[in-house]
């Protein structure tokens, strides 16, 4: 009886660390990797605008476009959920 209710107990421990775990968000490497794809091509964009721009420049102001594109997102994502459904 205690060698089968042993590896039950662990089994059931297990469960429950990782729930507890599980509502805190992961970055991902697929975000990081989206962020890096994102980077990259406003940098050539921003090449292509204004080819004597100065490469921290361009990262300068690819990154407050990123960051004003994402806040745009979770303003539109929290908006979405705030709004009833229709009828």
């Amino acid at each position: 009886m205690k060698k089968v209710l042993t590896p039950m107990i662990f089994a059931a421990l297990m469960l429950t660390g990782t729930q507890a775990f599980a509502d805190e968000p992961i970055k991902t490497d697929a975000t990081t990797g989206n962020q890096k794809l994102m980077m990259k091509q406003c940098m050539a964009k921003q090449k292509a605008k204004d080819s004597s721009m100065s490469k921290d420049d361009m990262k300068s102001a690819c990154r407050a476009e990123i960051k004003m594109n994402s806040e745009h997102m979770d303003n539109n994502n929290s908006h979405a959920d705030n709004t009833p459904p229709k009828p």
